[in-house]
């Protein structure tokens, strides 16, 4: 799960500028053409900006639970504007989704690393005392 925090850490680096660019240029075409009717360059902001935060706290915390599980409900909350308040600017719909997608995947590999994590440690734990076991049971 390490690698892929900071995989989609990287990626959500990325995607803050694209996005920002994008939502700057629909903003400035709200302005000039509609007089501030359509939230959809206000709304790709709020995306990148959470894409951003999420993709930092998701490198910052690679070893942690919480962090996960944090980054992945900020790419999740990020996206609700998106789905929401798209407007002329459809590309927002798919980084929405994108950032639903990289949310998704913190939180399910999270929870996933973490189960897998005491599995492992439980199958060590029976497994040591059977080999205890059979040694005493040698002798």
């Amino acid at each position: 799960m390490k690698v892929t925090r900071l995989v989609l850490g990287v990626f959500s680096f990325i995607l803050f500028i694209i996005i920002s660019l994008q939502s700057c240029t629909v903003g400035a075409r709200n302005i000039v053409m509609d007089g501030l009717h359509d939230l959809g360059g206000a709304a790709g902001l709020w995306l990148a900006v959470f894409l951003l935060t999420a993709g930092i706290v998701g490198i910052a915390t690679k070893d942690n639970k919480a962090g996960g599980i944090t980054a992945g409900v900020l790419y999740v909350v990020g996206a609700l504007p998106g789905f929401f308040y798209h407007g002329i600017y459809g590309d927002l719909i798919i980084w929405a989704i994108v950032s639903t997608a990289f949310g998704m995947t913190c939180i399910i590999g999270t929870i996933i690393a973490d189960n897998l994590k005491r599995i492992d440690a439980d199958f060590v734990e029976w497994k040591a005392k059977n080999e205890d076991r059979e040694r005493s049971e040698r002798n």
